[in-house]
């Protein structure tokens, strides 16, 4: 975990020691009117999306100057969020995957048919993979737009996902 955060600290110094570009170093605190810790964040056309414990869903339209409850569901600690167009899919515990069409605004529930934890999600085009606890691994089938097992090498649990294209996903756990 150190060395992560040594080599974090050097790729931040060194891009901000030789970046052509400013990179503004202040953070601003915002009150969400929650105090559940939040564990993943995406943002489709003007919303930014905040998922985290407790179940809620948080939306801002105003580029987080102010966040509210947008959906609730106490049962699910949401893991991450993910956003491709308009759509914007949250991931969680027990298998849960809520889904918006409408840049955050409703939100409907997808059956994904799986018990696992669900620790992340990504998308890219019409394409998608999920990963999760016990080697879950999921894609997002293109032309059904259905969710389906592919085979793990593994039954440990996998953290995160990231597409480098539409057929080609690295995978950590």
């Amino acid at each position: 975990m150190r060395r992560l955060s040594l080599l974090s600290f050097f790729v931040f110094f060194i891009l901000s020691a030789f970046s052509p570009l400013p990179i503004h170093a202040a953070w601003e605190q915002k009150e969400l009117g929650t105090i559940q810790g939040l564990r993943g964040i995406t943002q489709s056309g003007n919303a930014m999306i905040a998922v985290g414990n407790t179940g809620n869903i948080l939306r801002s339209v105003d580029q987080g100057m102010t966040w509210g409850v947008v959906d609730k569901n106490a049962t699910v600690y949401w893991q991450d969020a993910d956003t491709n167009d308009a759509t914007v899919r949250v991931v969680g515990e027990g298998g849960a995957m809520r889904e918006s069409t409408d840049n955050g605004s409703t939100w409907t529930n997808v059956v994904l048919g799986v018990s696992e934890n669900i620790y992340d999600i990504q998308t890219l085009g019409a394409y998608g993979f999920l990963v999760g606890s016990g080697g879950r691994i999921m894609s997002l089938h293109p032309t059904a737009k259905l969710w389906q097992t592919v085979t793990s090498p593994t039954t440990l649990a996998l953290q995160r996902v990231h597409m480098v294209s539409e057929s080609t996903a690295w995978i950590v756990g």
